[in-house]
C-alpha cells in the first residue's frame, strides 16, 4: 500500500517537473524568437544630421534588407521654452522604400505654442527632443523606435 502511494506521489511531482520544464523552455525558445524578430527593427536608427541644417536622419544600417513605408510620426520638444518640433508636413508622406545602407534626411521646424514657426537658425536640437519613426522591416512586421529605443512591434490596428 505505502509503495503505491510513494509511486503515485512520484509520478506526480515528475508530471509538474516535466511540466515547469517544458513551460520554461518554451518561454526561453520565445524571447529568442522576439529577439530574432527584432534584429533588422534594431538596424534603423535616427539621429540629428551632423549640420546645423535642422532635419533628422533616418538610416537603414542593415546591409542587406530594405525597410519599407517609412513614416517618421514627429520629433517633439519637451523644453521649457514652449518650442516644439514636427517634422516638415510635406516630409509626412511615408517613404515607401528605403534601401540597403541608405539614409533618409527629413527637415524639421520649430513651432511655438499658437503654432507660428520660429526661425529655425535661432534654435538648435536639444538633448530633450524625440523623433519617432514607424516601419515595415523585410518579413513584413511593423515597427515603431523612439529616439533609437528598443524597438516595438506594432500588430495589426496599431
Amino acid at each position: 500500500m505505502i509503495g503505491i502511494w510513494f509511486g503515485g506521489i512520484a509520478t506526480t511531482v515528475a508530471v509538474g517537473v516535466a511540466l515547469w520544464i517544458s513551460r520554461r523552455d518554451w518561454r526561453r525558445a520565445d524571447a529568442e524568437r522576439r529577439d530574432q524578430e527584432k534584429a533588422q527593427a534594431r538596424l534603423v536608427v535616427s539621429r540629428v544630421a551632423p549640420s546645423a541644417s535642422h532635419r533628422v536622419e533616418i538610416v537603414n544600417n542593415s546591409p542587406t534588407q530594405a525597410v519599407l513605408r517609412v513614416v517618421p510620426e514627429y520629433a517633439v520638444t519637451g523644453r521649457d521654452d514652449g518650442l516644439r518640433g514636427a517634422v516638415s508636413p510635406t516630409e509626412i508622406v511615408p517613404r515607401d522604400v528605403l534601401g540597403p545602407g541608405e539614409t533618409w534626411s527629413v527637415p524639421v521646424m520649430y513651432l511655438a505654442d499658437d503654432g507660428s514657426l520660429v526661425a529655425t537658425n535661432d534654435y538648435y536640437w536639444s538633448q530633450q527632443d524625440t523623433i519617432t519613426i514607424t516601419f515595415t522591416d523585410g518579413t513584413g512586421l511593423r515597427w515603431k523606435r523612439v529616439n533609437n529605443s528598443t524597438p516595438e512591434r506594432l500588430l495589426d490596428g496599431q
